[in-house]
């Protein structure tokens, strides 16, 4: 039985180039057209059976419009929120500075800032949504619209890195991979099939 799950982030929201946890700004005038890009292919003969998201707008909104014109059913799962960056969220590089901010993407679990949900925590998290959908969701192909990180985690364990290295992996904005699980009756087997395709 193969379960296929692609893995969209959202585009670029409103507000510039900042760190966005809980902060909930929505997709820009350009974010929509990136989103619109990465799946227009898609369009005619839509592949997933599903969408699930995150509940923040700059993902949640795509995924109801998108539901809508490819006759889909969707869904928001709250645990598919952004990873906490505590202090830092909203703020700009510049604001953060930038050796602070390089010493996180280095290696978050020394270099969290303060407030912030660990990277351990967050996935966690993750990866008891990944559980639940691949239960729910088994044999089908479904999309899943969520954030940098998110992805990050979910490719890291797919790939078998180590959690400090997850903001190794470039994560574009409006980007689509896919991820196939493999199940044999014993434990699934994942890869996966692309990265960061536009």
């Amino acid at each position: 039985m193969l379960t296929t799950i692609d893995l969209l982030r959202h585009g670029l929201p409103e507000g510039g180039r900042k760190l966005r946890g809980a902060i909930d700004d929505p997709l820009s005038k350009v974010g929509w057209q990136q989103m619109w890009s990465t799946v227009d292919q898609y369009l005619e003969n839509p592949p997933w059976q599903h969408i699930v998201c995150s509940p923040l707008i700059r993902c949640s909104q795509f995924a109801e419009k998108l539901a809508d014109k490819a006759n889909l059913s969707y869904q928001i799962i709250p645990e598919l929120k952004e990873i906490s960056f505590g202090v830092w969220d909203g703020k700009s590089p510049e604001e953060i500075g930038e050796k602070r901010l390089a010493e996180y993407w280095l290696d978050p679990l020394r270099y969290a800032p303060d407030q912030s949900e660990g990277i351990v925590e967050f996935n966690q998290r993750i990866l008891n949504v990944w559980a639940n959908l691949l239960n729910n969701y088994n044999g089908q192909h479904i999309l899943l619209v969520g954030h940098g990180a998110l992805i990050r985690i979910l490719l890291a364990n797919v790939l078998q890195m180590p959690l400090h290295a997850i903001y190794r992996i470039e994560v574009p904005f409006a980007s689509l991979s896919r991820i196939l699980i493999q199940d044999k009756g014993e434990k699934p087997f994942s890869r996966l099939a692309f990265h960061a395709s536009r």
